[in-house]
């Protein structure tokens, strides 16, 4: 199969999770006579000295998609697949954000309400935004056991988190 087909995966002694290299070259001058030769290439050029690195399909990656990319891990059969701790994390910081959103929205209202002294509405929206604020206390991510489960979890409290 072409090079382009394939991406190089290893761990990144920096940060422990997945490296992923796309090969590219980048270098006109040099000239690279098959496929393997290119690899190891960018292999060299890429890869930290002393670091084991796989050939990982393309559409393989691409699979996983970005969502959450922080979350992909090495493992020695060359996938990467996601690491579920992580991908609760990186969810409930998206839940957060989402829900950081929807309280600064109610700002507004409720400081209107309260200006014209209308306790039942004021009172409506302190309601709805202490269901916000607990979100991240009772909404449960711990059940959902696959990443692809894990990225359509979302509180029902929200709008649609995509």
């Amino acid at each position: 199969m072409p090079a382009r087909d394939y991406v190089i995966s290893f761990e990144n002694p920096a940060t422990g999770r997945a490296g992923v290299r796309i090969p590219v070259w980048d270098d006109p001058t040099r000239h690279i006579g098959d496929y393997q030769d290119f690899q190891e290439c960018v292999r060299q050029k890429d890869v930290p000295a002393g670091i084991p690195s796989f050939l990982v399909l393309a559409a393989e990656v691409q699979a996983l998609g970005r969502y959450f990319r922080e979350a992909w891990h090495y493992n020695a059969n060359g996938k990467i697949p996601p690491g579920l701790p992580e991908c609760r994390q990186l969810q409930m910081d998206n839940i957060r954000m989402a829900r950081n959103k929807a309280l600064a929205e109610l700002d507004a209202p409720w400081m209107m309400a309260m200006e014209t002294s209308d306790q039942v509405t004021a009172d409506q929206i302190a309601v709805q935004k202490q269901g916000l604020k607990d979100i991240p206390q009772t909404f449960d991510l711990s059940v959902f056991k696959a990443a692809r489960t894990i990225k359509e979890a979302w509180p029902e409290e929200l709008e649609s988190g995509e």
